[in-house]
């Protein structure tokens, strides 16, 4: 069972309640109004979570990659490579919200990718069919 503390509660043991999430792996449910609003879990724990999260997005990227059709494939990994040597305008790109994605059409798919600071460093974060994409987008 987990661990379910208040927020007041957990601004007086902070010390205590990051003790037994980094060394007793025990999670906690930080709750507001008994609310459960946040959950604080270990490295361990995190790096985890991330780990299947990027698992499931290659594998994600992979079936997209393979569907059949008009080869699908071969048109996004041109646009990718295009976007290595013609960048978009920004503004023209970037996803709503506070985030730092961008994303471009590629048919009925979309290649979401982040651009690192004032260099030309592409991350692509997810390739999807446009109803699925944008799902599990922080």
């Amino acid at each position: 069972m987990l661990n379910t503390v208040s927020t007041a509660e957990a601004r007086k043991k902070l010390a205590e309640i990051v003790n037994k999430v980094a060394y007793g792996k025990e999670p906690v449910v930080l709750t507001r109004r008994g609310e459960k609003i946040a959950a604080l879990i270990s490295m361990e724990q995190l790096e985890l979570l991330q780990f299947i999260e990027d698992h499931i997005d290659i594998e994600d990227a992979r079936k997209a990659l393979e569907e059949p059709g008009e080869n699908i494939s071969a048109r996004i990994k041109r646009k990718v490579d295009d976007l290595a040597e013609n960048l978009p305008d920004p503004t023209t790109t970037k996803m709503k919200g506070k985030n730092a994605f961008h994303r471009i059409r590629v048919g009925d798919y979309r290649i979401v990718y982040v651009i690192h600071e004032d260099r030309l460093v592409i991350l692509v974060v997810k390739v999807g069919h446009r109803k699925d994409v944008y799902k599990s987008l922080l």
